[in-house]
């Protein structure tokens, strides 16, 4: 079956991404707060990694974005 993902179902997808990534780098500072510095480099490399991902995704849908976005 061809189930083609609609432009509000990418743009959610990338907002929940996004939203990951920031996530993720809040864990990072929480982890470097209570030493753990190899996991909290882990953490935040791959919340950097993760916004890599986000701004490659948007790119090819900002163009066909409404004037505004959707709300959640």
């Amino acid at each position: 079956m061809d189930r083609r993902i609609s432009l509000h179902e990418r743009v959610q997808a990338v907002d929940r991404l996004q939203e990951m990534a920031f996530e993720a780098n809040q864990i990072a500072s929480w982890l470097a707060e209570h030493d753990l510095e190899t996991e909290a480099d882990k953490t935040e490399l791959a919340a950097v990694h993760l916004l890599a991902v986000v701004a490659l995704l948007e790119r090819p849908i900002r163009p066909q974005l409404p004037p505004g976005r959707w709300q959640r």
